[in-house]
């Protein structure tokens, strides 16, 4: 806008203010990826002060509650990177600000579409497992489906749904993680979390002997009965488990009690664990569940 000076000889001059006319996206496309680059431009009248620095902005999900981006460039179109952590959204808008003089540009009147990059992260808990036994790892997904994720063990697999489960066997103690995720429109995302599985020796004949109690009968189709050696003189703790860890019966032995009966009737057949701690010690049992 114009305003009235005098210069050095009295004389009157008008000098124009400068005033952003608008903000557009320069390069629109009918998709923006987070992560990737878009060139904002900006229509301006007059000239501004030689240190005068342009910032660019861009709203949120709303097209409202705009933030500083780093831009590029001292001339129209300018240059920004998208963030990665962008959700998916249609009404994105973008607009330039002047520091001298400070002015703020009207936002564009054209909307990015920006999809959220893949992101894979295993939402599993650490876990202990006997014998070499399967171990469920489960990764969420968000993105752009279908999915292709590369783990930790240089596997690929691809999944078009989520939360995905992957049932792994682990020959040692394994950490699981993904190296890669990628999404069907903007490539490669980000792979986040771990779980550890800690696979822990099956007992030896050996130490089966040398544990403070007896299982019978072994294996068993309903019940087997748990026989304490020599009865706790405190409260003994007594827990069933299945081979991923999961704790499926916690009994309490009161002091003096030396058998328990452990109903398995209504689970699967397979190996179970029997864990009694008693006076401070642990020992664990192997019982197998037959029909």
């Amino acid at each position: 806008m114009p305003k009235l000076h005098t210069n050095n000889i009295g004389e009157p001059e008008i000098k124009v203010i400068p005033s952003i006319l608008n903000s557009a996206v320069a390069d629109l496309k009918a998709t923006n990826c987070a992560n990737s680059e878009v060139s904002v431009a900006y229509g301006i009248d007059g000239n501004p002060e030689k240190d005068n620095v342009y910032t660019v902005q861009l709203s949120d999900e709303t097209g409202e509650n705009f933030k500083n981006i780093v831009a590029t460039g001292t001339i129209s179109p300018l240059k920004i990177m998208l963030p990665k952590d962008l959700k998916s959204s249609n009404p994105y808008k973008v607009r330039v600000l002047a520091s001298n003089p400070a002015l703020v540009g009207k936002s564009s009147t054209d909307s990015l579409n920006i999809k959220a990059l893949a992101v894979g992260t295993v939402t599993s808990k650490d876990i202990s497992i006997y014998d070499y036994s399967s171990v469920p790892v489960t990764f969420t997904l968000t993105g752009e489906a279908p999915w292709t994720i590369q783990k930790s063990d240089n596997q690929t697999i691809t999944a078009s749904t989520s939360p995905q489960t992957l049932l792994l066997k682990p020959t040692e103690t394994t950490t699981f993680s993904s190296t890669s995720v990628k999404g069907n429109l903007c490539g490669k995302g980000f792979a986040r979390g771990s779980a550890a599985a800690t696979v822990l020796a099956p007992l030896s004949a050996e130490e089966e002997a040398g544990t403070t109690f007896n299982v019978f009968s072994n294996p068993a189709e309903t019940n087997v009965t748990v026989s304490l050696k020599t009865p706790s003189i405190k409260i003994t703790e007594l827990e069933l488990i299945d081979l991923q860890g999961k704790i499926l019966l916690k009994i309490n032995l009161r002091a003096g009690q030396n058998q328990e009966i452990v109903n398995m009737e209504n689970l699967s057949a397979g190996t179970y664990l029997i864990h009694l701690m008693q006076d401070g010690k642990d020992n664990v049992r192997k019982v197998i569940k037959i029909k």
